[in-house]
């Protein structure tokens, strides 16, 4: 299960998935999180989200959590923006 298309997450899972031979018969795209836990939840499916959407959404202790393999922690992402408006502070947080 994958946010909507174009998700970096859904191609990030897809390639993990068949990096360790993880069956994925059916893919499923929703617009929100709380589709996608609340579908996790009834045992619909698996995805990868960051910890921390699970643990705000107040999932965590409603779903089965399991670790990514060693280096597959962290996912890399581009981040775009204006000229006129670069932030001071970039943060790199874990999946």
């Amino acid at each position: 299960m994958s946010f909507k298309k174009g998700c970096a997450y859904s191609l990030f899972a897809q390639e993990y998935f068949k990096t360790f031979n993880i069956q994925i018969d059916k893919k499923m795209e929703f617009a929100s999180y709380e589709t996608i836990l609340g579908c996790i939840e009834a045992g619909m499916g698996k995805t990868i989200l960051p910890y921390r959407i699970i643990k705000k959404l107040k999932y965590k202790d409603r779903v089965n959590i399991i670790d990514l393999e060693k280096g597959y922690q962290y996912m890399p992402i581009t981040m775009i923006c204006r000229k006129d408006n670069i932030p001071k502070q970039v943060v790199i947080w874990k999946i």
